[in-house]
């Protein structure tokens, strides 16, 4: 048999509990977004070897105390071979993260995939892609370019 809650004290506490339950059942985290590799949205043309990557949480609107404890960054080829996992690292660190994985390809599209769990451990995901450029510094873009311009008297400023 149930017995009525007669202290103020004790109807406080319910209550306050009944609402911590349901605040924590519909619980919804922020999202990751701004996904960037060389801290850039979908670049073209990364020339670096171990290009580092970035994002940011974005809370849910009025979200407050959201922070960020884990992260995983997963890189695969089109094709969908594995060419890097980091696997889930404590760190609340988003920006600045060195690809440490098999060597990347010369002109080739690789997508990615960040994993953020925030401080009440509620993951959250997205994707995004980059592509590798040249990879050689030793090949120029220039290289047996010429000028097809007039002479030294259309050069304005000498």
């Amino acid at each position: 048999m149930l017995r009525p809650i007669k202290s103020g004290i004790s109807r406080f506490l319910f209550i306050t509990s009944a609402l911590l339950l349901f605040h924590n059942s519909s619980y919804s985290s922020g999202v990751v977004g701004n996904l960037m590799v060389e801290y850039a949205n979908n670049p073209v043309g990364i020339d670096v070897p171990n290009p580092r990557f970035g994002w940011q949480m974005i809370p849910s609107e009025g979200e407050r105390g959201l922070f960020q404890s884990a992260y995983r960054i997963v890189v695969t080829e089109i094709n969908g071979t594995l060419v890097w996992d980091s696997g889930k690292t404590e760190s609340g660190i988003s920006a600045g993260i060195s690809y440490k994985g098999d060597p990347l390809k010369p002109s080739t599209r690789y997508n990615f995939s960040v994993t953020v769990w925030d401080n009440s451990s509620v993951s959250s995901s997205a994707v995004s892609w980059f592509e590798t450029g040249l990879m050689d510094p030793g090949i120029s873009a220039w290289e047996g370019a010429r000028w097809i311009g007039g002479g030294p008297e259309d050069l304005v400023l000498q």
